[in-house]
């Protein structure tokens, strides 16, 4: 067993019906993806109610989108400030990094994240923060994919 919470969590995937396929995957009846409910704690604040965060090796970081920060008493402007941009070209918007904790099932751990209101989603869980905290390992194999959580801790 893990030091406070679970040794291994298994999850599966989001799941929701396509009402029409992609004409590149005719076959496809369902779209998926790995999203787990957090919640996000700033300082004393009391946490936010739980929202579902994209897990995402390809973002280096932890970003929400910037309507959290007045539930948790956050001032946007006052974290240090950095562009967010996309995997395509385009316009970058402003971002800015907070430390605040992040709830995950019955584990929590602190990180910076990325908080604005260029973001689509309401969160995503990247590699500093939640991949440098979590042994995570993918299943597409299985139907619907799952998830498998095991929390590490660093000496």
């Amino acid at each position: 067993m893990g030091r406070k919470g679970y040794e291994r969590l298994r999850l599966n995937s989001k799941v929701w019906p396509i009402d029409h396929p992609h004409p590149a995957f005719p076959e496809e009846k369902y779209n998926w993806a790995w999203i787990l409910n957090v919640k996000l704690i700033y300082r004393h604040s009391p946490p936010t109610a739980w929202f579902e965060a994209f897990v995402d090796s390809g973002s280096p970081w932890c970003l929400f989108h910037a309507s959290l920060c007045r539930p948790l008493g956050m001032e946007l402007e006052g974290g240090v400030r950095d562009d967010l941009g996309g995997i395509i070209q385009g316009p970058k918007v402003p971002m800015y990094f907070h430390r605040v904790k992040v709830v995950v099932g019955l584990e929590q751990f602190e990180t910076m994240a990325g908080f604005s209101w260029g973001l689509t989603v309401g969160g995503i869980l990247g590699r500093r923060g939640f991949f440098d905290n979590f042994n995570v390992s993918f299943d597409s194999s299985a139907d619907p994919p799952t998830i498998e959580l095991m929390r590490t801790y660093r000496v």
